[in-house]
């Protein structure tokens, strides 16, 4: 009978102990995965992003680290591979087939329409901007799939007016006479100056910085890697460009005042998107009568003691098809029907679509790229004038 009832409490007390193990095994199972899941919360593009902006102003490693409460040797690993692919997205690894989204193919297409000439490397380039890293064979496929027998060689064929998607010189100035909204540039339309050649001119590097301008707006760049290489070489301070604003304020184009406050005065919508500087862009919008909230432009970075830190990259203008993204915006923001823009550059030329209709202005710079593509091309904002006469 005792040794019946030693036998029952042993395997009560193994049962129990392997209860109690069992418990363990599973509050340490949880506990592994809920490190994981802080893990992959941590290592989010958003926080990698987050890596990537402190470091370019100016914090170490260190001081990263316990910013974000990170380990030194991650923060390491995140600015190692954004320096090798100007990246912070996780990019497929060798043998993978590279998917594109909706979004980047719609861009790469629209991109095709508006620079008909663009090669495979200009499209990758783009692509890179705007976070999408893929392959040239890629887009040659996605291409194909849209119907596009694309190669660098046959690129001409794209010339072909019936494969453009411009509208007609009537259609244009139609659309333009029934806009609800204009959106100009400004930089060489608005204003006669191209804001960073003039900045750069004030800090003493004017012609290095005026020769990328020239190939930024031709289109042979991204716009974003030509503001990139622009800015390093500039590095100006805030309090230089306080005093370019003071000594050298920008020059309104002749007949813009006007334009702008015969279409306000219709109850048309006007907006400036600018690939320059949105405190030069504020002083010009102030001049126009244009609410600052109408402003799209990209902004400048400043450490505490005023030396320069960079530019704010998330700005949509800071990128080639910026402005298209900021049109897109607008129409779903103010529900606009018929949106023109006017400007000088490529970057202006490719924001349409979205925009209904461009139109070329060559009043202070004839750019032939954008000249050659425009199918009404102004020298005078007088000219725009005249056609809102004849409603």
């Amino acid at each position: 009978m005792a040794t019946n009832a030693y036998l029952l409490l042993y395997v009560l007390c193994i049962n129990s102990t392997k209860q109690q193990t069992e418990k363990e095994v599973v509050s340490s199972r949880a506990n592994r995965w809920s490190s994981i899941m802080v893990k992959t919360e941590e290592l989010s593009e958003n926080v990698r992003q987050k890596v990537i902006d402190l470091h370019k102003t100016g914090y170490g490693y260190k001081k990263i680290r316990n910013k974000l409460n990170l380990p030194v040797s991650t923060v390491a690993s995140i600015i190692k591979k954004f320096k090798a692919t100007g990246t912070v997205a996780n990019l497929p690894g060798r043998g993978c087939k590279q998917i594109l989204p909706l979004r980047a193919v719609k861009e790469m297409v629209g991109q095709v329409h508006s620079n008909p000439k663009a090669t495979l490397g200009y499209l990758q380039e783009c692509l890179a901007s705007s976070g999408f890293n893929v392959s040239k064979a890629t887009i040659r496929r996605r291409l194909h799939e849209f119907g596009f027998m694309w190669t660098d060689e046959t690129a001409d064929l794209f010339e072909r007016p019936s494969l453009r998607t411009m509208t007609t010189l009537a259609e244009t100035k139609e659309i333009f006479r029934s806009a609800d909204a204009v959106c100009f540039d400004v930089d060489s339309t608005v204003i006669k100056e191209e804001g960073i050649d003039e900045l750069a001119k004030f800090c003493g590097v004017g012609d290095a910085v005026t020769e990328m301008t020239r190939k930024a707006m031709g289109g042979s760049m991204t716009f974003k890697t030509a503001l990139t290489e622009r800015l390093s070489i500039i590095r100006c301070s805030r309090e230089q460009v306080n005093k370019l604003i003071t000594d050298h304020p920008p020059q309104l184009t002749a007949g813009i005042k006007e334009l702008v406050e015969t279409l306000q005065q219709r109850n048309v919508k006007v907006f400036l998107i600018s690939g320059g500087f949105r405190c030069i862009v504020e002083h010009v919008a102030t001049q126009l009568n244009i609410p600052l909230h109408h402003v799209y432009a990209n902004r400048l970075k400043f450490y505490f003691n005023g030396e320069y830190a960079g530019f704010d990259e998330t700005q949509p203008t800071a990128e080639s098809g910026g402005k298209g993204r900021v049109i897109s915006m607008l129409r779903e923001q103010y529900g606009l029907k018929r949106v023109v823009m006017v400007g000088d550059g490529a970057t202006d030329l490719e924001a349409c679509p979205p925009a209904n209709a461009f139109i070329g202005f060559g009043g202070n710079v004839v750019r032939p790229q954008v000249k050659e593509r425009s199918s009404w091309y102004v020298t005078s904002f007088r000219e725009l004038l005249k056609e809102l006469e004849k409603i």
